[in-house]
């Protein structure tokens, strides 16, 4: 195989052949010798040493063609001096260094395709060669990464925190780790609101929590999120529901009116405020009434959308004003609207009668005062 050739000289019909390498053809032959010089040769007698495993390793191990799920090895077989026999095939040992996981595939060839990979991986890859006797040493590793992809898994544990009437805290976790699928840059958030048709708002954030605000209190909304790496955006979550708290009421109820019952009784009612803007559940309506004539006010509550208001005093003018109110507060008040009571006969009698001078054995001139201002009850037109 070499045409290396080397002489032994020994005084004994019988030799020891050492060291000397396998897979190997040797051609012998044999001469006699006297003080004189050496006689001639024999004719070539032929050792062939068996096969052993090889004393080297592949060379030149490279990878190339890397997708997310695969690539490409290859390499050039152990020198010819260390091959030690017929290379039958080549051992491939690939380490995943994230998991610490280990595989062993084999190849015929001095290449390999290696598939069905993870993305975004570091395979710590080795090759060794084998003869029909064994597997000689490992060559020095190599290391080989798989590309990124989009995360095929959702972020996890997405929760809504520190709600409010017009925001909410969203918080959760990257996906599992075998399913980020390389670096998460940036995650998006869809927020649909209950009832819309207008197809809701997507927002963005580089963090694992974010802040939603300029939200309609008191409304259902539905969100969902999904994780992103710098080739696309995985699944998204199943959407959570969160509802936000209750505000006051951003509008007064409409339609207030007043209908005189009778000289001391009013019928007050109203519809709600507009439903975008009750901002809850309407616990009761708020009215606050102002008597006209003498300044004084009062106070009405109702839970329903008619109050019949009784004691009132006759020939009066009551400007009222109603608000509604959630359980987080009072709304604003309406306009108001004015209603008065008509008039009813004095409540009391004139004051102060007395006799005036002149009074004679005929006549005599009577005096007095009308009825207090608040028994009055209208306008006095005789006595």
């Amino acid at each position: 195989e070499t045409g290396e050739s080397f002489t032994n000289f020994i005084n004994d019909t019988t030799y020891s052949f050492t060291a000397l390498k396998p897979y190997r053809t040797h051609d012998i032959t044999i001469a006699a010798s006297t003080s004189v010089g050496t006689g001639p040769f024999s004719a070539v007698f032929t050792v062939a040493t068996p096969q052993d495993v090889p004393y080297g390793t592949p060379v030149s191990v490279s990878s190339s063609s890397e997708t997310s799920t695969s690539f490409a090895l290859s390499w050039d077989p152990p020198a010819y001096e260390d091959q030690n026999g017929v290379i039958i095939l080549y051992a491939i040992n690939i380490l995943v260094q994230e998991t610490e996981d280990s595989f062993d595939l084999e190849s015929l060839t001095t290449e390999l395709t290696v598939s069905n990979l993870d993305p975004y991986r570091t395979y710590i890859c080795k090759v060794a060669a084998a003869t029909y006797v064994g597997e000689g040493p490992f060559s020095s590793v190599i290391y080989v990464y798989t590309l990124e992809t989009a995360p095929t898994g959702p972020p996890l544990d997405l929760i809504a925190s520190d709600v409010s009437p017009d925001s909410i805290l969203l918080s959760w976790d990257p996906p599992s780790a075998d399913e980020q699928n390389g670096e998460i840059i940036l995650y998006y958030i869809n927020i649909v609101e209950e009832f819309s048709s207008d197809g809701g708002a997507q927002l963005t954030s580089h963090t694992n929590s974010l802040e939603i605000t300029n939200l309609n209190p008191f409304t259902t909304y539905f969100i969902e999120a999904a994780a992103s790496t710098l080739v696309g955006t995985g699944p998204f979550t199943t959407s959570i529901t969160v509802t936000t708290l209750e505000d006051p009421p951003k509008a007064p109820p409409t339609n207030f009116l007043a209908e005189v019952v009778s000289s001391t009784a009013v019928t007050l009612t109203w519809d709600p405020p507009p439903p975008e803007s009750q901002n809850g559940v309407i616990v009761k309506y708020v009215i606050n009434v102002t008597v006209q004539e003498t300044g004084e006010k009062f106070q009405l509550t109702s839970a329903t959308n008619t109050l019949i208001v009784t004691t009132l005093s006759p020939f009066r003018t009551y400007v009222c004003i109603i608000a509604a109110a959630t359980s987080a507060g009072i709304g604003p008040f309406s306009i108001s609207v004015s209603v008065m009571t008509p008039e009813d006969v004095p409540a009391s009698s004139p004051v102060n009668i007395a006799n005036s001078s002149g009074i004679t054995s005929t006549s005599a001139v009577i005096i007095w005062g009308p009825p207090p201002y608040e028994d009055q009850n209208g306008v006095i037109i005789s006595y």
